[in-house]
């Protein structure tokens, strides 16, 4: 089934010694953020049912982005885990827990050889040949971005073909270059505001903390991949954060938009 799901060939995905897998996303990367995806909605269900198979979920999640040996996933689940354990109440027994289960999952990526992903642990992070490769695409998009700083240079423009940068990965660069300071403005604020909105809602609205966790988990998983501009990616990440927004938009009595939202209601409210 490898040559259907991916026009890859196998050897592209043999790196250092060690096998990744990409799941029907076409690129072990991908794989890692789409589990992202399904395991910031399985943390946010065991917080609002404290049901034991969400939990469940959350494990075999954790290894899935393990196997994929996705670095950025794994960094973004790390994050995630943050305003995920402080939704608790932290204890020792948490702490011992968290520690032991890290020193459990580095033990296995050593027993299993996966070499691709301890390079993290193992490497200067910035002297990894991986993120090395990236430099050159990112220092083109920023002097191409020089010469049309506001709106950039176009998203389908003749600059934005050539090789080099075909794959930048890095969103927020990439939004830089073709939308300029305005495009990357308006990105940061589709990133932002769901947690500065929700974080404080979290204890009110039913799946706040999802929306709170893609989030961070995309502010992430942008700084060395495509997540919203990726269609495959994107598609998935907005049906997740329109979970919590659902809830909210009916929370407020009679459902008006303007109890729901603050600002927006009155985009739709009739003037007096």
């Amino acid at each position: 089934l490898f040559d259907y799901f991916t026009h890859h060939n196998m050897e592209d995905y043999y790196r250092m010694d060690s096998l990744r897998i990409i799941g029907t996303m076409m690129n072990p990367n991908d794989n890692g953020v789409l589990i992202n995806c399904f395991l910031a909605y399985f943390m946010s269900a065991f917080y609002y049912s404290k049901n034991k198979l969400n939990f469940l979920f959350i494990g075999i999640g954790l290894i899935l982005v393990v196997f994929s040996q996705s670095r950025t996933s794994l960094i973004a689940a790390v994050a995630m885990a943050v305003p995920f354990i402080l939704t608790f109440k932290i204890s020792k027994k948490m702490i011992i827990s968290i520690l032991s289960g890290g020193a459990i999952v580095v033990f296995a990526m050593y027993l299993l050889e996966m070499n691709y992903m301890m390079a993290v642990i193992t490497q200067n992070p910035l002297e990894i040949k991986e993120f090395q490769g990236r430099l050159p695409a990112w220092e083109y998009i920023i002097n191409v971005w020089s010469e049309h700083k506001i709106w950039g240079v176009g998203p389908f423009a003749d600059t934005f073909t050539t090789h080099v940068i075909s794959a930048p990965d890095n969103e927020y660069l990439y939004i830089l270059g073709s939308r300029g300071i305005v495009g990357l403005f308006c990105y940061l604020i589709i990133l932002i505001y769901p947690i500065l909105l929700f974080w404080k809602k979290r204890n009110e609205v039913t799946h706040a903390l999802l929306a709170v966790l893609l989030s961070v988990a995309f502010i992430v998983i942008g700084i060395t991949n495509f997540s919203i501009l990726n269609v495959r990616i994107g598609v998935v990440y907005a049906i997740l954060m329109g979970v919590p927004f659902s809830f909210l938009l009916f929370k407020g009595a009679d459902h008006k938009l303007n109890l729901a939202i603050p600002s927006l209601g009155s985009l739709f409210t009739k003037k007096q």
